[in-house]
């Protein structure tokens, strides 16, 4: 037998036995020293332990994942997640304009009938089916921003966290002549 088909003999009753192993007992022992220790090969004094069964479960069906109401066709049930990923929460910045431009993330991809609608101090300024919007204007101070996922009929999907923002609009000032 060439020397490959024998490495690959031995592999592959590697492969069937070492998954066996994993099933070895498992004990807990107290050295002279107060130190717990964990072992599969049993010592003098060791204790047995007894593990809670593997817990399993199964992703639900497509049909499962559906509400369905009385008389209404069901629609999909979807738990989004949404996130302003920039700016981050106490970040300050500095625009003469009040410039800010905004990226949220979300569990799940935006459908075409789906909106961000972004909130600056809990009033809506912009509605768009993208990812990352441009806002200007913004006044100098604090400010909390939230993001808001809405269907085409404007009821909320998800919202983010609110995090706080900090707007300075620097200007340098005219100098004024003052006459001696």
């Amino acid at each position: 037998m060439s020397s490959w088909k024998q490495q690959l003999k031995k592999t592959l009753i590697l492969c069937f036995i070492l998954p066996l192993a994993s099933y070895a007992d498992i004990y807990k022992w107290v050295d002279k020293d107060g130190n717990t220790h964990f072992s599969d090969k049993g010592q003098l004094g060791a204790e047995k332990l007894v593990l809670p069964p593997i817990q399993l479960y199964s992703a639900l069906k497509d049909e499962e994942n559906t509400k369905t109401q009385a008389g209404k066709p069901s629609q999909k049930v979807t738990d989004y997640q949404l996130k302003i990923i920039s700016p981050t929460d106490q970040a300050t910045f500095r625009n003469e304009q009040g410039e800010l431009e905004i990226t949220v993330s979300i569990s799940s991809d935006l459908d075409s009938e789906q909106k961000i609608r972004l909130l600056l101090d809990n009033k809506p300024m912009v509605e768009v089916n993208a990812l990352t919007m441009q806002v200007i204007g913004i006044a100098r101070g604090e400010h909390k921003l939230q993001a808001q996922l809405i269907d085409l009929n404007g009821q909320v999907l998800a919202s983010s966290d609110l995090i706080t923002i900090y707007m300075q609009r620097p200007k340098v000032p005219n100098p004024k002549i003052i006459p001696v």
